[in-house]
């Protein structure tokens, strides 16, 4: 079931608002990465972090922005799970790296269990890459659900003190690529920066981001994963 905005704290409704403008106005039809940091930041703040961990991984369950950021980025990684699925029906590599990042949410897995197991998983996206280089674009699906993993081990990475709206994903200094960021790319056949890639669609994905996603993600966020997959990882 949908959310819609008027549930959303007062903050996390402006830094919506004030991206669906931004989003209307600009010409490849793209959400800068410094308009999704406002959005990130607008949910809560994020656990403390020490080098490449979590300061105390308990912050996993309580910290109800950490949470929700983990529930967008699946739900990004989500939105184009069909476009895989019509390329490799009954390859569900994606859908388990995606149970990673729900069971490292929880707490339900530790940190080194995790790297073991995306790490396979991605090992799964690669031979496909190689083996069939002319999916490429659809293969980003998987690269998607991994940034997932990564947004469930650290939280995404911003500075809510220090926050850039003009900033750009080429632009970014930090050269972190989010899930919802490969997933509009995926839906628009392409980044921004690449003419092929389609703004009409690329728009309609950010506004499905901000209508949708944002409310269901913030609306999830006291919620356990309930992905639960059986069996042996997938193969093609």
């Amino acid at each position: 079931m949908d959310m819609d905005k008027a549930h959303l704290p007062k903050e996390l409704e402006d830094r919506t608002a004030q991206c669906s403008e931004a989003l209307a106005r600009d010409p490849q039809g793209d959400l800068r990465l410094g308009l999704r940091q406002c959005v990130w930041a607008a949910m809560g703040p994020r656990p403390a972090v020490a080098g490449l961990r979590l300061v105390d991984t308990r912050s996993r369950v309580s910290m109800e922005g950490y949470r929700g950021r983990v529930f967008l980025a699946i739900a990004a990684v989500e939105k184009v799970l069909p476009m895989w699925e019509s390329v490799w029906r009954g390859n569900d590599t994606p859908h388990r790296i995606l149970q990673v990042a729900e069971e490292l949410m929880d707490n339900a897995i530790t940190d080194e269990a995790a790297i073991r197991e995306y790490g396979l998983l991605w090992s799964d996206c690669q031979d496909l890459a190689y083996n069939e280089p002319e999916n490429r674009l659809v293969l980003t699906v998987g690269e998607a659900a991994i940034a997932a993993v990564k947004t469930a081990g650290l939280d995404e990475n911003f500075d809510p003190e220090h926050i850039n709206l003009l900033l750009t994903d080429q632009e970014n200094p930090d050269h972190d690529i989010d899930a919802s960021w490969i997933a509009s790319a995926v839906w628009a056949g392409g980044p921004v920066w690449e003419k092929q890639s389609d703004p009409t669609k690329r728009r309609e994905f950010w506004t499905w981001w901000l209508d949708k996603a944002v409310p269901n993600a913030w609306a999830s966020r006291g919620n356990s994963g309930t992905r639960k997959i059986a069996g042996n990882r997938g193969t093609q």
